[in-house]
C-alpha cells in the first residue's frame, strides 16, 4: 500500500514542497520495487535516493540559513542521520532473493 501525499504536508515554500513530493514519490517507488521482487533495480533507486536526499538537504539548509530558522541545528542533525542511514543502505551488498526450498 503506497503512502499517500496530502497537502497538509506542504510547508508553504514551493521549492521545498516540490522536493518533498519528489522524494516521497521516489521512496514510494523504492518500496513498491522492494515488494515486487525486482531487486535488480534497488541499487539504482538507492543511488538516486541518496543523491536526491543530499541535494534536498543542501537546499533546505540554505533556506534555513537565509531565514535564520531557529530550529536549524536540530533539523541539520536530522538530515545527517537520514543521509547516514541512506548511505549505509546504498553501500550494503544486496541480499540475494530467497530461493524456494525443495522437500524430498
Amino acid at each position: 500500500m503506497p503512502i499517500e501525499w496530502t497537502d497538509d504536508l506542504n510547508i508553504g515554500v514551493e521549492e521545498i514542497d516540490a522536493q518533498h513530493r519528489e522524494f516521497h514519490a521516489s521512496v514510494g517507488e523504492f518500496l513498491t520495487t522492494m515488494r515486487s521482487g525486482h531487486r535488480d533495480r534497488l541499487p539504482a533507486l538507492l543511488f538516486y535516493l541518496d543523491a536526491y536526499l543530499a541535494e534536498h538537504c543542501a537546499t533546505e539548509e540554505r533556506f534555513m540559513a537565509k531565514y535564520s530558522y531557529p530550529g536549524a541545528a536540530a533539523h541539520r542533525a536530522l538530515h545527517q542521520d537520514i543521509m547516514a542511514t541512506c548511505q549505509r543502505y546504498s553501500a550494503a551488498p544486496p541480499r540475494p532473493a530467497p530461493q524456494p526450498i525443495t522437500l524430498c
